[in-house]
């Protein structure tokens, strides 16, 4: 079975900060991410979703962040759940996104749809093929996390820029075409 865990890691440094571009996990050399997609291992949970907040990867000075909370967004006649956690700074921030199957029948296949109401841009992205045209996005699952039983879940993120004072995140969210949101 497939499966993964998400962390983070928040430091300081001197001189330059120099971002590790191999990973190795148990004596196994990993794939090197991507600046657009990234296919990772699964995963797809069959518990309640649970956020995390990652800190950015890439600075060239500490970022002030501030983490925003999470937002669960559900409708009376939803079929889903999404939940997304962002962490900010100054220009730009990283968000996770839970999506829960809350319907009676499985999904072979997800796309999840929302609007901004600011102005982000999503820059790269993990656990999900995302396009982004003018302020409408759309996030499909990768061949690995397609599949959602009733009740199951399965997260995704990004990383992305924004210009103005603040950084609004999405309230409504459609997957499938069905709202997830009221």
């Amino acid at each position: 079975a497939n499966s993964s865990e998400t962390f983070g890691l928040e430091g300081t440094w001197t001189n330059n900060n120099t971002v590790p571009t191999v990973f190795m996990l148990n004596g196994k050399q990993c794939a090197p991410p991507t600046t657009t997609t990234t296919t990772s291992p699964p995963t797809t949970t069959t518990t309640p979703p649970t956020t995390t907040t990652t800190p950015p990867t890439t600075t060239t000075s500490p970022p002030t962040t501030t983490t925003q909370p999470s937002t669960t967004t559900t409708s009376a006649n939803s079929s889903c759940s999404v939940s997304i956690t962002p962490n900010t700074w100054s220009g730009g921030f990283t968000a996770n996104v839970d999506i829960t199957n809350t319907s009676a029948s499985a999904l072979s296949n997800w796309t999840l749809t929302w609007t901004w109401p600011a102005s982000q841009v999503i820059t790269n992205s993990w656990n999900a093929a995302i396009t982004q045209t003018g302020e409408q996005v759309s996030a499909s699952n990768e061949t690995y996390n397609g599949s959602l039983a009733p009740g199951q879940s399965t997260t995704f993120g990004f990383q992305g820029t924004y210009s103005g004072a603040s950084n609004t995140m999405p309230s409504s969210f459609d997957l499938n075409g069905s709202p997830c949101s009221s």
